[in-house]
């Protein structure tokens, strides 16, 4: 599946892997009951050269066993380039450890290092702001094939790697290996008390939250190049800080202003062009001009008429248009000329109409005194 799948894909991959997690963590400890206004998924998308194997690993208690006893639930996912899956699913967005590793160009297998934790915000829990994304107070040490699945493993997830196996029991599929020892580098929790807010009526309830964590692991080196996702391989914007920001604003501001007074300059430059132009097609150059135009124009439709007549093909559209431009204006100067009634001031707010004149007849205003 490509960087970009379809959202289906996406929504049904998230189930899987909830009923997934929710069918281990009651098969093998004590688990919360499920909400469907919270659920909390972590999907890894690499952008790099060479596939990666993300696991993440969660701690839960086993009453089951007795106390002081706990288990953890391993997910593992093959991520080839060019592709998202995801890693974590779960309903109250308990906390787990992530790691991802690969082999180098060399075909040596290592687990990765972050550099630089991407911001995925902060979420609220009792009444403090915890941030969603760390590399977490300690690391987790565990063992994954080269395959999709879920496994659980007592107390200590640290084993062996040469000689695991996995047996098939409570949906665990059978594995007798390679598995891979990978080491944890970041840790993933977002237990968010806030309530979901009321959506609209006839909207369904949603307080679901996707993380996108995008990586690039090169082959040559151990880093992942980690960042912040927003789908599809998609880098979120880098978050400014508050001097990038009043930079950001005064920037915008300033750019504002210019295309403002470009704006003015351009419509005051118009204005003066048009003052320009009218003053010199009222100087006497200017009707000079406009009269040999005109006659250059006269002359060029007389060829144009002249030609059609000979019979010439080139010109049979342009003379076609020459004649009804010119039948159009006989038709309006060759039609009986119309008056308009006239209405003539009094000199003491009054006004008298004038009847229409005859046909043929010169009307001429006359000043009427009334009174």
């Amino acid at each position: 599946m490509g960087l970009r799948g379809k959202a289906e894909e996406t929504t049904k991959t998230r189930t899987t892997l909830a009923l997934q997690t929710a069918l281990c963590l009651f098969a093998f400890g004590a688990a919360p009951a499920l909400r469907a206004d919270g659920f909390a998924a972590l999907h890894v998308c690499n952008n790099g050269s060479v596939a990666a194997l993300a696991v993440t690993a969660m701690k839960g208690p086993d009453p089951a066993r007795g106390a002081g006893k706990y288990y953890w639930a391993i997910i593992s996912r093959v991520v080839a380039s060019g592709e998202c899956k995801t890693v974590y699913g779960d309903s109250e967005g308990s906390g787990a450890y992530v790691g991802i590793g690969f082999e180098d160009s060399k075909g040596r297998w290592g687990s990765c290092k972050v550099a630089q934790v991407p911001d995925f915000g902060t979420y609220v829990a009792w009444f403090q702001s915890w941030p969603i994304l760390t590399r977490g107070k300690d690391t987790v040490e565990v063992c994954a094939p080269w395959a999709d699945t879920i496994y659980r493993a007592d107390d200590d997830p640290k084993a062996d790697c040469a000689t695991m196996k996995l047996t098939q029991r409570d949906g665990t599929q059978r594995i007798h290996g390679p598995f891979f020892p990978i080491t944890s580098v970041l840790y993933f929790e977002r237990r968010d008390s806030r309530p979901c807010l009321t959506p609209p009526p006839g909207q369904p309830w949603n307080c679901g939250y996707d993380a996108y964590l995008n990586i690039s692991p090169g082959g040559t080196d151990r880093e992942l190049h980690a960042k912040q996702g927003m789908g599809g391989g998609v880098d979120v914007d880098p978050k400014m800080s508050d001097a990038q920001a009043l930079k950001w604003w005064a920037d915008m501001l300033k750019k504002i202003a210019d295309e403002s007074d470009k704006r003015r300059a351009q419509a005051a430059a118009d204005v003066e062009a048009e003052r320009k132009r009218q003053a010199y097609e009222a100087s006497p150059e200017g009707r000079l001009q406009h009269a040999r135009e005109r006659h250059v124009a006269r002359e060029q439709r007389k060829e144009v008429l002249a030609a059609d007549a000979a019979g010439n093909p080139n010109v049979k559209v342009e003379a076609q248009m020459i004649r009804r431009e010119e039948e159009v204006n006989r038709q309006r100067w060759a039609g009986t000329r119309q008056f308009l009634p006239h209405t003539i001031p009094n000199g003491w707010g009054r006004t008298l109409q004038s009847p229409a004149p005859c046909r043929g007849w010169t009307w001429t205003p006359m000043a009427i005194r009334v009174g």
